[in-house]
């Protein structure tokens, strides 16, 4: 049979860690996030405040229970954040917003999905984040702004799934 083991060599030095440095990895990002938060983000700075936190009160894993948890609240905030974007970007109230971003644990296809509605404008998913098929009669950014990776412009310019009037400059605006 053959061995596709990869040789340690080919490793990166992570993926020969041992749990005592990988914990220490660990705790060190969340070290540098809880300060990093804490020093750029007012809100992350006053939820840390209201449960008597500091950044250097985090001095081992397990003080990651002391940390605030985002609420649904906080989400909506986001929503509002990603409603404006839109706007700068040319996003408007009845509008169809294409979606391309995935919609897990990021915060992307949800932020700009919440963001649209609260926009007033309507969501079509995009599916594996890919162009739509222009012979299914999909014609990304035809009706209104998209949001998307990327790598996808590139994508969208080689299917023929752009406006006609857009083709050979698609007239993407990046925030």
């Amino acid at each position: 049979m053959l061995d596709l083991s990869p040789r340690t060599g080919d490793l990166e030095t992570i993926e020969t860690a041992s749990v005592d440095e990988l914990r220490a990895l660990q705790l060190q990002r969340l070290r540098w996030s809880v300060r990093h938060a804490y020093a750029n983000v007012t809100h992350y700075r006053a939820a840390l405040d209201d449960v008597d936190v500091r950044p250097g009160d985090v001095r081992e894993l397990s003080d990651l229970a002391r940390l605030p948890f985002t609420t649904k609240d906080d989400l909506g905030m986001w929503a509002d954040v990603v409603a404006r974007s839109i706007r700068a970007a040319g996003g408007r109230r009845g509008m169809v917003l294409h979606n391309a971003y995935g919609y897990g644990l990021f915060t992307g296809g949800l932020g700009a999905h919440a963001g649209a509605e609260r926009l007033g404008c309507t969501v079509a998913d995009i599916p594996g984040q890919r162009p739509p098929a222009p012979a299914a009669g999909g014609r990304f950014g035809a009706s209104g702004p998209a949001v998307l990776v990327s790598s996808l412009v590139g994508a969208i310019a080689q299917s023929g799934s752009a406006p006609r009037s857009h083709r050979g400059g698609l007239g993407f605006k990046s925030l």
